[in-house]
């Protein structure tokens, strides 16, 4: 009797073992074909290379999973040109301005892409895979181009002033580091994109610390000369403009140190004076004539300045050569 029972419960477990396989496999065959489904171009994008940016997406449509793709690809691309533009920051970095890095750091953050090739694609069960590219070469194109337009006149206006008189040469030089400062981030985000030839990278990267040397060397031999004014009232904006001139270490020579580089300035001009019970105002329309030793004169500025005064006629005139002063300080005598 045992023996009889013992048989057919054998046989039940070993078709129980059996059956219980056969479910597990047959769970594991459809995962595993999901997997190797995948091609590896999506499981395993291409990481970027000194040619192409790779970005990949999916999408219930063709062009859901481009716009997918498109996002990826900017992202990427973003993070690639913060890292690179690090790098070339650091050459440069002395020439950049807070606020100029903070505005380039933004502007690679949310760089994007308008036109992109559609590298690979795929039609899956739950919709579409795409594999999209944008060319190093064709992105930085745009910006190189700009940058050299910028940078070529610069080069020319400076070759063109090398024989003219120290002032000319000095201001053009204090504008071309000026312009040179201003074309750097599209330099550094081309850069970063992909790298300018030596030629062009040595042209701007070396064009500051060259001019910072001219500067020096032409600030050395520069010099002012005050000529006497006609009248004591202009005899007062005469010594503001020295102030002005001595604030900036410029130095101001008397008539027996004039040099061959030396500026002559005289300070021509017409003061109004206006009084009320209470108040005395006075009005300045000033000229300077800045020249060269025993020669014509190079360049003319005119300012308008007033002061005003409850005390005297004379503190307002105080007023207005401070007033001058303060203008003359901004920039002068490099700037109109």
């Amino acid at each position: 009797m045992t023996k009889i029972f013992f048989w057919p419960l054998i046989f039940f477990l070993f078709l129980a073992g059996c059956s219980q396989k056969e479910i597990q496999k047959d769970a594991d065959i459809p995962q595993q074909k999901e997997v190797d489904a995948m091609p590896g171009w999506y499981t395993h994008p291409p990481e970027n290379s000194d040619t192409l940016f790779y970005g990949i997406g999916r999408g219930t449509t063709p062009d859901a999973a481009a716009e997918a793709a498109r996002k990826d690809l900017n992202e990427r691309i973003s993070d690639d040109l913060l890292a690179r533009c690090r790098i070339h920051e650091k050459r440069v970095k002395r020439y950049l301005t807070e606020s100029q890095t903070r505005t380039l750091h933004r502007r690679l953050e949310k760089f994007h892409v308008k036109d992109i090739k559609m590298l690979k694609s795929e039609r899956r069960p739950e919709g579409y895979i795409v594999l999209v590219g944008a060319g190093r070469a064709d992105l930085a194109k745009p910006l190189k181009r700009k940058v050299i337009r910028r940078l070529v006149p610069i080069e020319e206006r400076w070759h063109a002033v090398r024989t003219s008189n120290i002032l000319v040469r000095y201001k053009t030089l204090n504008e071309a580091k000026k312009k040179i400062r201003e074309l750097l981030p599209d330099y550094l985000v081309a850069s970063a994109i992909e790298p300018f030839s030596k030629n062009i990278t040595s042209r701007v990267e070396e064009a500051l610390p060259y001019f910072d040397r001219m500067e020096r060397s032409l600030k050395k031999r520069l010099s002012f000369c005050i000529e006497p004014a006609e009248t004591p009232a202009l005899e007062l904006f005469s010594e503001a403009v020295e102030k002005a001139l001595t604030k900036e270490n410029y130095p101001v020579v008397t008539s027996d140190g004039v040099k061959k580089d030396t500026i002559c300035i005289l300070v021509e001009g017409v003061l109004d004076h206006h009084s009320s019970a209470d108040t005395h105002m006075l009005s300045a329309s000033i000229d300077l004539k800045l020249r060269e030793p025993h020669r014509h004169v190079i360049e003319k500025r005119h300012y308008v300045v007033t002061g005003t005064s409850s005390k005297s006629g004379m503190r307002a005139l105080q007023k207005a050569t401070q007033a001058l002063e303060k203008q003359l300080r901004e920039g002068f005598p490099f700037s109109e």
